[in-house]
């Protein structure tokens, strides 16, 4: 088998963001196909990362200019299925409880 040169990635969100810039500091050219023919404008609201994607971040040499660009969340609120129209003891006060799934997420304030 021969070298690997080039790959596809399909999705331009943070995963497969995080995948072109290894796959090309790894010597392989990678072509991105996304959904959206723009920008997040309008499509999302938000990137929230776990330790384990800044740890990603941190490989390809990026974690430092997201931490710039970002800031830290100190609560958060995942509503679930049974928190469907009753308050979560974990909610913020700008953030009303789910009525539908998939519920929107909630950082508040």
């Amino acid at each position: 088998m021969g070298t690997v040169r080039t790959a596809v990635v399909i999705g331009g969100g943070i995963g497969g963001t995080v995948t072109a810039m290894a796959l090309a500091r790894a010597g392989i050219e990678a072509t991105v196909h996304e959904a959206y023919p723009g920008g997040a404008d309008g499509v999302g609201a938000m990137l929230s990362l776990a330790p384990n994607g800044l740890a990603a971040l941190r490989i390809v040499g990026a974690e430092e200019a997201v931490r710039a660009a970002g800031h830290p969340v100190p609560a958060w609120s995942w509503p679930t299925v049974r928190d469907a129209g009753s308050p979560s003891s974990t909610a913020s006060p700008d953030c009303p409880p789910p009525t539908r799934w998939p519920a929107p997420t909630c950082t508040g304030r």
